[in-house]
């Protein structure tokens, strides 16, 4: 039966995601088989991920939050 520790690895894993963006604007920019796209469309491109990067990192934190909150945990409280 899974408890509230396998919650909290699963709430980490998923800000996975914001790594994965990192790395998909990483090889936009520095790839050499993206060389092609014309810098306004690369930076425009760029400019949605960081977007959504900061999106996904907001509610992750939002989650962690209510995951604290609701399991009363602190670094004073380990239980």
């Amino acid at each position: 039966m899974k408890d509230r520790f396998d919650l909290e690895h699963d709430i980490m894993n998923c800000w996975s995601v914001v790594d994965d963006v990192d790395l998909l604007m990483e090889t936009i920019m520095d790839n050499p088989k993206f060389d092609g796209i014309p810098p306004e469309t690369c930076d425009r491109i760029v400019n949605g991920l960081i977007g959504i990067k900061e999106l996904y990192a907001m509610r992750f934190e939002k989650l962690w939050d209510t995951f604290i909150e609701l399991n009363k945990l602190d670094e004073y409280n380990d239980q």
